[in-house]
């Protein structure tokens, strides 16, 4: 069987499709206040966000 073993058992080839939707691409922003918000799912949003209120943006990886 294909697929990839988690917990001892062997899960599915639509388990991994599962996962790889579930872990989307997501961008954070650290306001000059102190705030952060993680709710930007692509790069030109966070920029324009942390352009727009002196603030920092970078992308969360999943590990």
């Amino acid at each position: 069987m294909f697929g990839i073993e988690v917990d001892g058992s062997v899960e599915p080839p639509s388990f991994i499709n599962s996962l790889q939707v579930a872990l989307k691409e997501t961008w954070a922003v650290i306001y000059a206040h102190g705030g952060v918000i993680a709710e930007f799912d692509n790069e030109q949003d966070a920029r324009e966000e942390a352009e727009r209120w002196t603030g920092v943006c970078f992308r969360l990886d999943a590990c």
